[in-house]
């Protein structure tokens, strides 16, 4: 996980806070993600829906989209290992702003706003 760059960024906060280190925090943070494994072209999902769910890409590739002016579906970005992506709806409580769907086969992690 530490390859992943939000995780470093945390790692490093949680050695300055010491109380952290403790309370085991990392092992704890580690608890709370669900591994999820998609299948090739696999819609996780579209935009407009509600935000329920924050991902990490650990192998595969997952395209974010979205509906241009003319209803034509583009290509916003293509995500591969250590992205992330779904934060905006978790962190501003609104609908998605895309669609992110499977290009290849893919091994997610994932946690839900709730934890």
């Amino acid at each position: 996980m530490l390859a992943i760059p939000i995780f470093k960024q945390m790692k490093a906060i949680v050695e300055q806070k010491k109380y952290f280190k403790l309370l085991g925090a990392f092992d704890l943070l580690s608890t709370l993600f669900e591994v999820e494994s998609v299948k090739k072209k696999q819609l996780l999902f579209n935009e407009g829906d509600r935000g329920e769910k924050f991902y990490v890409v650990c192998e595969g590739c997952i395209r974010i989209s979205s509906k241009g002016h003319l209803g034509k579906d583009i290509t916003l970005s293509m995500l591969t290992k250590n992205d992330v992506f779904g934060e905006i709806s978790l962190l501003e409580d609104t609908t998605r702003t895309a669609t992110a769907r499977a290009f290849e086969s893919s091994l997610l992690l994932s946690i839900t706003g709730e934890r």
